[in-house]
């Protein structure tokens, strides 16, 4: 579940770093 929740974590920061790009 640990591993889970660090993989959610980080796809979500990835999203939200790509999503800033595009607002730029």
């Amino acid at each position: 579940m640990k591993y889970l929740m660090m993989g959610l974590s980080f796809m979500m920061a990835v999203w939200l770093g790509a999503f800033a790009m595009l607002m730029q």
